[in-house]
Protein backbone atom coordinates (compact mmCIF):
# COMPACT_ATOMS: atom_id res chain seq x y z
CA UNK A 1 0.00 0.00 0.00
CA UNK A 2 1.08 3.66 -0.21
CA UNK A 3 1.82 6.01 2.83
CA UNK A 4 -1.77 6.98 3.04
CA UNK A 5 -3.15 3.54 3.25
CA UNK A 6 -4.33 3.01 -0.38
CA UNK A 7 -4.21 -0.47 -1.73
CA UNK A 8 -1.92 -0.19 -4.64
CA UNK A 9 -1.38 -4.06 -5.44
CA UNK A 10 -4.42 -5.75 -3.98
CA UNK A 11 -4.25 -8.65 -1.62
CA UNK A 12 -3.82 -11.71 -3.44
CA UNK A 13 -0.46 -13.26 -2.01
CA UNK A 14 0.38 -15.54 1.05
CA UNK A 15 3.88 -13.37 1.38
CA UNK A 16 5.66 -10.44 -0.10
CA UNK A 17 8.95 -9.24 -0.07
CA UNK A 18 10.08 -5.41 0.00
CA UNK A 19 10.69 -3.27 -2.78
CA UNK A 20 14.41 -3.60 -4.27
CA UNK A 21 14.65 -1.03 -6.90
CA UNK A 22 11.16 -2.15 -9.19
CA UNK A 23 10.98 -5.36 -8.24
CA UNK A 24 9.70 -7.66 -5.52
CA UNK A 25 9.29 -11.03 -4.06
CA UNK A 26 5.63 -12.47 -3.96
CA UNK A 27 4.80 -15.79 -3.27
CA UNK A 28 2.02 -18.67 -3.07
CA UNK A 29 1.95 -21.63 -0.59
CA UNK A 30 0.61 -24.69 -0.90
CA UNK A 31 -2.12 -24.50 1.47
CA UNK A 32 -2.83 -27.77 2.32
CA UNK A 33 -5.23 -27.14 5.36
CA UNK A 34 -5.87 -25.96 9.45
CA UNK A 35 -4.62 -28.04 11.94
CA UNK A 36 -6.58 -27.13 15.28
CA UNK A 37 -5.72 -27.65 18.46
CA UNK A 38 -8.59 -29.90 18.85
CA UNK A 39 -7.90 -32.36 15.69
CA UNK A 40 -8.26 -31.48 12.55
CA UNK A 41 -9.87 -28.11 11.52
CA UNK A 42 -11.58 -26.20 8.97
CA UNK A 43 -10.50 -27.19 5.27
CA UNK A 44 -9.20 -24.95 2.84
CA UNK A 45 -6.98 -26.11 -0.35
CA UNK A 46 -6.46 -25.12 -3.54
CA UNK A 47 -5.98 -28.61 -4.65
CA UNK A 48 -8.99 -30.80 -4.99
CA UNK A 49 -7.30 -33.99 -4.26
CA UNK A 50 -5.48 -33.04 -1.34
CA UNK A 51 -9.40 -31.79 -0.09
CA UNK A 52 -10.25 -35.37 -0.60
CA UNK A 53 -7.21 -37.14 1.20
CA UNK A 54 -6.67 -34.32 3.78
CA UNK A 55 -7.43 -36.38 6.84
CA UNK A 56 -4.73 -38.96 5.38
CA UNK A 57 -2.37 -36.23 4.40
CA UNK A 58 -2.40 -34.71 7.85
CA UNK A 59 -1.75 -38.71 9.33
CA UNK A 60 1.40 -39.25 7.28
CA UNK A 61 2.79 -36.71 5.01
CA UNK A 62 3.71 -36.52 1.69
CA UNK A 63 6.60 -39.72 0.38
CA UNK A 64 8.97 -39.14 -2.27
CA UNK A 65 8.34 -42.31 -5.34
CA UNK A 66 10.71 -42.18 -8.44
CA UNK A 67 11.92 -38.67 -7.77
CA UNK A 68 8.65 -36.66 -6.96
CA UNK A 69 6.54 -36.51 -4.46
CA UNK A 70 3.24 -37.00 -3.56
CA UNK A 71 1.13 -38.86 -1.25
CA UNK A 72 -0.97 -42.20 -0.61
CA UNK A 73 -4.96 -42.15 -0.08
CA UNK A 74 -6.72 -44.43 1.80
CA UNK A 75 -6.96 -47.30 -1.03
CA UNK A 76 -2.70 -47.09 -1.53
CA UNK A 77 -2.96 -45.15 -4.90
CA UNK A 78 -0.06 -42.99 -5.08
CA UNK A 79 -1.09 -39.23 -6.17
CA UNK A 80 1.75 -37.19 -7.88
CA UNK A 81 1.85 -33.58 -7.46
CA UNK A 82 4.04 -31.53 -8.94
CA UNK A 83 2.86 -28.16 -7.68
CA UNK A 84 4.77 -29.30 -4.57
CA UNK A 85 7.73 -27.80 -3.56
CA UNK A 86 10.28 -30.69 -3.77
CA UNK A 87 12.39 -31.24 -0.38
CA UNK A 88 9.36 -31.10 1.92
CA UNK A 89 8.01 -34.28 2.54
CA UNK A 90 6.28 -33.41 5.87
CA UNK A 91 3.95 -30.85 6.22
CA UNK A 92 4.92 -27.49 7.32
CA UNK A 93 3.66 -24.14 8.53
CA UNK A 94 3.51 -22.26 11.47
CA UNK A 95 0.49 -19.69 10.41
CA UNK A 96 -1.99 -18.32 12.81
CA UNK A 97 -5.53 -18.97 12.00
CA UNK A 98 -9.01 -18.40 13.57
CA UNK A 99 -9.47 -22.44 13.27
CA UNK A 100 -5.69 -23.00 14.93
CA UNK A 101 -2.53 -23.23 12.45
CA UNK A 102 -2.49 -23.06 8.77
CA UNK A 103 -0.39 -26.06 7.20
CA UNK A 104 1.75 -25.67 3.69
CA UNK A 105 3.58 -28.03 1.98
CA UNK A 106 6.25 -25.82 0.12
CA UNK A 107 6.44 -22.16 -1.67
CA UNK A 108 6.21 -21.15 -5.45
CA UNK A 109 7.43 -17.69 -5.92
CA UNK A 110 8.37 -14.88 -8.54
CA UNK A 111 8.12 -11.22 -8.75
CA UNK A 112 6.02 -7.80 -9.57
CA UNK A 113 6.70 -4.28 -10.98
CA UNK A 114 5.18 -2.15 -9.10
CA UNK A 115 2.05 -2.26 -10.76
CA UNK A 116 1.33 -5.84 -9.38
CA UNK A 117 2.21 -6.90 -12.68
CA UNK A 118 3.62 -10.45 -12.62
CA UNK A 119 7.15 -10.21 -13.94
CA UNK A 120 8.59 -13.39 -13.29
CA UNK A 121 6.25 -16.33 -12.99
CA UNK A 122 4.88 -17.37 -9.54
CA UNK A 123 6.01 -21.35 -10.30
CA UNK A 124 10.12 -21.20 -8.47
CA UNK A 125 10.70 -22.66 -5.19
CA UNK A 126 14.18 -21.04 -3.75
CA UNK A 127 14.03 -17.09 -4.69
CA UNK A 128 16.16 -14.27 -3.39
CA UNK A 129 15.95 -10.43 -4.06
CA UNK A 130 17.84 -8.39 -6.94
CA UNK A 131 21.36 -7.68 -6.37
CA UNK A 132 23.54 -5.76 -9.11
CA UNK A 133 20.43 -6.38 -11.35
CA UNK A 134 20.61 -9.99 -10.98
CA UNK A 135 18.89 -12.50 -8.63
CA UNK A 136 19.09 -16.16 -7.56
CA UNK A 137 16.50 -18.55 -8.45
CA UNK A 138 16.18 -22.39 -7.74
CA UNK A 139 13.89 -23.49 -10.85
CA UNK A 140 13.78 -27.10 -9.34
CA UNK A 141 15.12 -29.33 -6.84
CA UNK A 142 17.20 -31.10 -9.88
CA UNK A 143 18.22 -28.08 -11.29
CA UNK A 144 19.74 -25.88 -8.81
CA UNK A 145 19.99 -22.45 -8.19
CA UNK A 146 20.69 -19.57 -10.85
CA UNK A 147 20.75 -16.11 -11.58
CA UNK A 148 17.74 -14.73 -13.70
CA UNK A 149 18.02 -10.86 -15.00
CA UNK A 150 15.00 -8.51 -14.79
CA UNK A 151 13.17 -9.79 -17.85
CA UNK A 152 12.81 -13.24 -16.32
CA UNK A 153 15.65 -14.94 -18.15
CA UNK A 154 18.50 -17.03 -16.57
CA UNK A 155 21.89 -15.54 -17.61
CA UNK A 156 23.74 -18.03 -15.41
CA UNK A 157 22.26 -21.18 -15.88
CA UNK A 158 20.70 -22.92 -12.61
CA UNK A 159 23.23 -25.94 -11.47
CA UNK A 160 24.43 -24.76 -8.13
CA UNK A 161 23.28 -26.34 -4.62
CA UNK A 162 23.06 -22.93 -3.00
CA UNK A 163 23.50 -18.78 -3.80
CA UNK A 164 23.73 -15.89 -2.28
CA UNK A 165 23.24 -12.57 -3.42
CA UNK A 166 26.30 -10.40 -6.12
CA UNK A 167 27.61 -7.50 -3.88
CA UNK A 168 31.19 -6.12 -5.73
CA UNK A 169 29.85 -8.26 -8.88
CA UNK A 170 31.00 -11.35 -7.06
CA UNK A 171 28.32 -13.70 -5.63
CA UNK A 172 28.60 -17.23 -3.42
CA UNK A 173 27.77 -20.10 -5.03
CA UNK A 174 27.81 -23.98 -3.84
CA UNK A 175 29.50 -26.36 -5.85
CA UNK A 176 29.44 -30.08 -3.93
CA UNK A 177 29.04 -29.11 -0.31
CA UNK A 178 31.57 -26.35 -1.17
CA UNK A 179 31.26 -22.66 -1.59
CA UNK A 180 33.34 -20.62 -4.28
CA UNK A 181 32.43 -17.35 -5.95
CA UNK A 182 31.18 -16.57 -9.63
CA UNK A 183 31.26 -13.27 -11.62
CA UNK A 184 28.07 -11.79 -13.34
CA UNK A 185 28.71 -14.16 -16.16
CA UNK A 186 28.88 -16.81 -14.45
CA UNK A 187 32.65 -18.06 -14.43
CA UNK A 188 34.23 -19.21 -10.83
CA UNK A 189 36.58 -16.60 -10.12
CA UNK A 190 37.01 -18.37 -7.02
CA UNK A 191 37.20 -21.78 -6.75
CA UNK A 192 34.88 -23.99 -4.22
CA UNK A 193 37.25 -24.74 -1.27
CA UNK A 194 35.25 -23.04 1.56
CA UNK A 195 33.21 -24.59 4.28
CA UNK A 196 31.07 -21.60 4.60
CA UNK A 197 30.77 -18.13 3.96
CA UNK A 198 29.61 -15.35 6.33
CA UNK A 199 27.63 -12.68 3.44
CA UNK A 200 29.04 -11.08 0.46
CA UNK A 201 32.24 -9.13 -0.33
CA UNK A 202 32.53 -5.36 0.95
CA UNK A 203 35.17 -3.12 0.12
CA UNK A 204 36.84 -6.11 -2.07
CA UNK A 205 36.97 -8.17 0.76
CA UNK A 206 34.86 -11.34 2.25
CA UNK A 207 34.68 -13.71 5.07
CA UNK A 208 35.01 -16.86 5.14
CA UNK A 209 35.62 -20.59 6.78
CA UNK A 210 38.08 -23.18 5.62
CA UNK A 211 39.15 -26.06 8.01
CA UNK A 212 37.09 -24.99 11.09
CA UNK A 213 38.61 -21.45 11.10
CA UNK A 214 37.60 -18.05 9.66
CA UNK A 215 39.34 -15.65 8.22
CA UNK A 216 38.95 -12.44 5.16
CA UNK A 217 39.73 -13.00 1.74
CA UNK A 218 40.23 -10.70 -1.32
CA UNK A 219 38.45 -10.78 -4.75
CA UNK A 220 41.11 -13.12 -6.07
CA UNK A 221 40.47 -15.48 -3.27
CA UNK A 222 43.53 -15.13 -1.28
CA UNK A 223 43.97 -15.15 1.96
CA UNK A 224 44.29 -11.55 4.13
CA UNK A 225 45.50 -11.47 7.16
CA UNK A 226 44.93 -15.98 7.73
CA UNK A 227 42.59 -18.40 8.88
CA UNK A 228 42.53 -17.79 12.63
CA UNK A 229 39.59 -16.86 14.40
CA UNK A 230 37.13 -19.16 15.85
CA UNK A 231 34.09 -16.80 15.11
CA UNK A 232 33.97 -13.16 12.61
CA UNK A 233 30.91 -10.59 13.03
CA UNK A 234 31.14 -10.35 8.59
CA UNK A 235 27.17 -8.64 9.01
CA UNK A 236 26.46 -5.40 7.59
CA UNK A 237 25.72 -3.81 10.33
CA UNK A 238 29.28 -5.14 11.78
CA UNK A 239 31.66 -3.87 9.16
CA UNK A 240 30.62 -0.24 8.03
CA UNK A 241 32.40 1.34 10.19
CA UNK A 242 36.04 -0.24 8.99
CA UNK A 243 36.56 -2.46 11.76
CA UNK A 244 35.19 -6.21 12.38
CA UNK A 245 34.84 -8.08 15.35
CA UNK A 246 36.26 -12.07 16.23
CA UNK A 247 36.02 -14.29 18.06
CA UNK A 248 39.28 -16.55 19.32
CA UNK A 249 39.47 -18.61 22.53
CA UNK A 250 36.16 -17.44 23.74
CA UNK A 251 37.40 -13.49 24.03
CA UNK A 252 36.61 -10.91 21.03
CA UNK A 253 38.73 -8.17 19.70
CA UNK A 254 38.95 -6.14 16.38
CA UNK A 255 40.75 -6.34 12.96
CA UNK A 256 40.79 -3.91 9.83
CA UNK A 257 39.67 -4.69 6.71
CA UNK A 258 43.35 -5.54 5.86
CA UNK A 259 43.44 -8.64 7.95
CA UNK A 260 45.68 -6.50 10.77
CA UNK A 261 44.96 -6.76 14.26
CA UNK A 262 43.88 -3.47 15.21
CA UNK A 263 42.14 -4.18 19.02
CA UNK A 264 43.10 -7.37 20.92
CA UNK A 265 41.04 -10.38 21.89
CA UNK A 266 40.55 -9.24 25.38
CA UNK A 267 36.53 -8.88 25.99
CA UNK A 268 34.25 -11.27 26.46
CA UNK A 269 31.55 -9.36 24.50
CA UNK A 270 32.35 -6.68 21.60
CA UNK A 271 29.63 -4.87 19.95
CA UNK A 272 29.84 -3.08 16.60
CA UNK A 273 31.39 0.18 16.33
CA UNK A 274 28.68 2.82 15.46
CA UNK A 275 29.83 6.43 15.67
CA UNK A 276 33.24 5.62 16.43
CA UNK A 277 32.57 3.64 19.44
CA UNK A 278 32.03 0.47 20.26
CA UNK A 279 29.76 -1.46 23.71
CA UNK A 280 32.49 -4.22 24.80
CA UNK A 281 32.18 -6.48 27.94
CA UNK A 282 35.07 -7.70 30.69
CA UNK A 283 34.70 -9.04 33.35
CA UNK A 284 30.86 -8.94 33.87
CA UNK A 285 30.63 -4.88 33.27
CA UNK A 286 30.11 -3.25 29.99
CA UNK A 287 32.04 0.31 28.88
CA UNK A 288 33.12 1.86 25.73
CA UNK A 289 36.23 1.77 23.89
CA UNK A 290 36.93 4.21 20.91
CA UNK A 291 38.98 2.83 17.12
CA UNK A 292 42.29 2.36 19.32
CA UNK A 293 41.07 0.27 21.78
CA UNK A 294 41.05 2.78 24.51
CA UNK A 295 37.90 2.57 27.36
CA UNK A 296 36.75 5.87 27.02
CA UNK A 297 33.80 5.21 28.82
CA UNK A 298 34.35 3.28 31.97
CA UNK A 299 33.18 -0.46 32.78
CA UNK A 300 30.74 0.04 34.99
CA UNK A 301 27.48 -0.64 33.29
CA UNK A 302 25.35 -4.24 33.67
CA UNK A 303 24.84 -4.01 29.95
CA UNK A 304 25.07 -1.71 27.16
CA UNK A 305 24.20 -1.03 23.25
CA UNK A 306 24.95 1.16 20.58
CA UNK A 307 25.06 4.76 19.67
CA UNK A 308 22.90 6.30 17.63
CA UNK A 309 22.16 9.99 17.11
CA UNK A 310 24.62 10.44 20.00
CA UNK A 311 23.09 8.51 22.91
CA UNK A 312 23.92 4.66 23.70
CA UNK A 313 21.75 2.84 25.94
CA UNK A 314 22.84 1.15 29.26
CA UNK A 315 21.42 -1.06 31.87
CA UNK A 316 22.06 -0.25 35.89
CA UNK A 317 20.41 -2.47 38.37
CA UNK A 318 18.02 -4.05 35.52
CA UNK A 319 16.56 -0.32 34.54
CA UNK A 320 17.30 1.07 31.77
CA UNK A 321 18.73 4.89 30.51
CA UNK A 322 20.99 6.51 28.25
CA UNK A 323 24.43 8.12 28.51
CA UNK A 324 26.25 10.32 25.92
CA UNK A 325 29.56 10.13 24.10
CA UNK A 326 31.57 11.39 27.17
CA UNK A 327 29.97 8.94 29.66
CA UNK A 328 27.56 11.95 30.68
CA UNK A 329 23.96 10.23 32.19
CA UNK A 330 21.57 11.55 29.59
CA UNK A 331 18.45 10.10 30.67
CA UNK A 332 18.74 8.48 34.14
CA UNK A 333 18.07 4.81 34.36
CA UNK A 334 14.35 4.02 34.98
CA UNK A 335 12.94 2.03 32.08
CA UNK A 336 12.34 -1.91 32.20
CA UNK A 337 13.39 -2.20 28.60
CA UNK A 338 14.65 0.05 25.40
CA UNK A 339 16.41 0.59 21.92
CA UNK A 340 18.24 3.12 19.87
CA UNK A 341 17.19 6.45 19.02
CA UNK A 342 15.68 6.65 15.63
CA UNK A 343 14.64 9.90 14.09
CA UNK A 344 14.97 11.75 17.25
CA UNK A 345 12.59 9.31 19.56
CA UNK A 346 13.45 5.81 21.34
CA UNK A 347 10.90 2.88 22.35
CA UNK A 348 11.03 2.10 26.35
CA UNK A 349 8.44 0.39 28.66
CA UNK A 350 7.47 -0.22 31.57
CA UNK A 351 7.08 -3.86 32.85
CA UNK A 352 8.90 -7.27 31.88
CA UNK A 353 11.49 -6.84 29.67
CA UNK A 354 11.54 -10.69 28.31
CA UNK A 355 9.56 -11.72 25.70
CA UNK A 356 9.20 -8.52 23.91
CA UNK A 357 5.19 -8.75 24.06
CA UNK A 358 3.84 -9.93 26.97
CA UNK A 359 0.95 -9.02 29.68
CA UNK A 360 1.35 -6.13 31.62
CA UNK A 361 3.91 -4.39 29.70
CA UNK A 362 3.44 -1.04 28.28
CA UNK A 363 5.20 1.00 25.98
CA UNK A 364 6.15 4.92 24.92
CA UNK A 365 8.55 7.06 23.19
CA UNK A 366 10.71 9.77 24.47
CA UNK A 367 12.89 12.32 23.09
CA UNK A 368 16.95 12.73 23.41
CA UNK A 369 15.76 15.15 26.90
CA UNK A 370 14.23 12.23 28.39
CA UNK A 371 10.59 14.05 27.73
CA UNK A 372 7.79 11.61 27.25
CA UNK A 373 6.55 12.43 23.59
CA UNK A 374 4.23 9.57 23.14
CA UNK A 375 2.78 7.87 26.51
CA UNK A 376 3.28 4.58 28.14
CA UNK A 377 0.09 3.52 26.46
CA UNK A 378 1.05 0.95 23.81
CA UNK A 379 1.06 -2.96 24.09
CA UNK A 380 4.07 -3.33 21.29
CA UNK A 381 5.71 -0.56 19.19
CA UNK A 382 8.42 -0.37 16.46
CA UNK A 383 11.47 2.20 15.85
CA UNK A 384 10.07 5.07 13.63
CA UNK A 385 11.32 5.18 10.13
CA UNK A 386 10.49 7.61 7.36
CA UNK A 387 7.93 9.59 10.15
CA UNK A 388 6.09 6.75 11.26
CA UNK A 389 6.04 3.25 13.42
CA UNK A 390 4.07 0.36 14.00
CA UNK A 391 2.10 0.54 17.17
CA UNK A 392 -0.24 -2.25 18.64
CA UNK A 393 -3.30 -1.16 20.95
CA UNK A 394 -5.84 -3.08 22.19
CA UNK A 395 -7.28 -4.87 19.87
CA UNK A 396 -6.06 -2.67 17.15
CA UNK A 397 -2.82 -2.70 15.02
CA UNK A 398 -1.77 0.75 13.42
CA UNK A 399 0.65 3.11 12.63
CA UNK A 400 1.29 6.14 14.20
CA UNK A 401 3.30 9.67 13.88
CA UNK A 402 5.44 11.43 16.24
CA UNK A 403 2.53 13.60 17.45
CA UNK A 404 0.45 10.32 17.91
CA UNK A 405 -1.69 10.45 15.24
CA UNK A 406 -3.62 6.97 14.18
CA UNK A 407 -3.58 5.94 10.81
CA UNK A 408 -4.32 2.71 8.80
CA UNK A 409 -6.00 0.75 12.14
CA UNK A 410 -6.69 -2.73 11.49
CA UNK A 411 -8.41 -5.34 13.81
CA UNK A 412 -5.58 -7.43 15.64
CA UNK A 413 -5.02 -10.76 15.08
Amino acid sequence: MTRDGQVAIPLRFDYVGRFVGDRAVACLDVVVGYDSYAGLGAKRTRFPQVENNLNQIMRFGFVERDGVWGFYTADKNFIVLPQFEPGWPDLRGNYPHANGTMVTAGRRCGFLDPAGNVLVSINFGGIREFSDGLAALRQNEQAGYGFIDKSGRFVVAPRFERALDFSDGLAAVMIDGRWGFIDRSGKLRIKPRFDDVRGGFYQQVTAVQKRGKWGLINASGRSVGGFLYDDIDWLEGYREEGLVGFRINEKEGFIDLNGLTVIDPVYDYAGPFREGLASVERNGKYGFIDRFGKAVIGFKYDDAGNFSEGLAKIVVNGKVGYIDRMGQIAIEPQYDDGDEFSEGLVRVAFGPSIPVRIAGKSYGFIDRNGRVVLPFKFDFVSDFKNGLAYVEIGDQQCEIDQRGRLFLCQPGK
